[in-house]
């Protein structure tokens, strides 16, 4: 009997053993699974989101062409930026539209605008209508149409009204083409001392501005084009130097992603 109850109690206490390690192994476990759960959450928590800048960057650009960028963001989509007008607005390696180009890639991301580039080289106005030249440029169904009309070209041989039909009739060609395309107009390069080409530049800002067209104004970044300090800018063939190029491109640059000063 003695022997037993001997061997019971030792079985109890073996038992006892037993349950005690497995109740704590498993304390062991849950102590852990918590630990590595906290550490998940704390991880996540810290990670710093990806935001989207196209908040920022079209926070002062007109509602039109605001909507058609952030729509475009969120829908994945790329737009498709044509630029045209006279030899000024030339393509190729350190050309204002390149360096636009790549101003926008860094901006918004590579490949986001699709920016073509179409000059007509020394045409004047009246020739690009009449010959309806830029009708292909609207069979390329651009989303936003950066127009630099032929004022330079035109000095001195069309009148500016006659250049201000001509910009219209384009204008309005490419406004039939899309409800939703917006039209952005802007003038040439400046040149040294000019004496009525400048008075036809304002004239077109008027036109722009009573047509409810977006107006780019880069001539106010450029030095006073009745000053010599203009000539570094602009070379024997009134076109831009490289720096006239740099100039014209932050301009355009600063409009697209809202920094240019008040």
């Amino acid at each position: 009997m003695k022997n037993t109850l001997t061997a019971l109690i030792f079985s109890v206490c073996i038992l006892t053993l037993i349950v005690g390690k497995v109740h704590w192994n498993q304390k062991i476990e849950a102590t852990a699974t918590t630990s590595e759960e906290e550490q998940i959450n704390t991880n996540e928590n810290t990670e710093q989101p990806k935001t989207d800048k196209t908040a920022e960057l079209t926070r002062d650009l007109p509602d039109s062409l605001a909507n058609l960028i952030v729509n475009a963001k969120a829908e994945n989509q790329s737009l498709e930026l044509l630029a045209f007008g006279s030899k000024a607005t030339a393509d190729g390696s350190g050309t204002w539209t390149s360096l636009l180009q790549k101003k926008l890639d860094a901006a918004y991301g590579n490949g986001f605008f699709n920016l073509q580039v179409e000059n007509f080289g020394d045409d004047i106005s009246i020739n690009v209508v009449q010959q309806e030249t830029y009708l292909p440029l609207i069979e390329q169904q651009p989303d936003i149409v950066l127009f630099e009309p032929f004022i330079l070209n035109d000095n001195g041989k069309v009148a500016i009204e006659n250049t201000l039909e001509s910009v219209d009739i384009i204008t309005n060609r490419f406004q039939e083409s899309s409800d939703d395309i917006v039209i952005i107009l802007q003038p040439p390069n400046p040149i040294h001392n000019a004496v009525h080409y400048p008075a036809q530049v304002q004239a077109l800002k008027t036109f722009a501005e009573d047509n409810n067209l977006i107006y780019l104004d880069h001539w106010n970044d450029w030095p006073d084009y009745t000053t010599d300090e203009i000539l570094a800018y602009v070379d024997d063939d009134n076109l831009p130097t490289a720096k006239g190029h740099q100039v014209w491109a932050n301009y355009i640059a600063s409009f697209f992603t809202s920094e240019m000063e008040p």
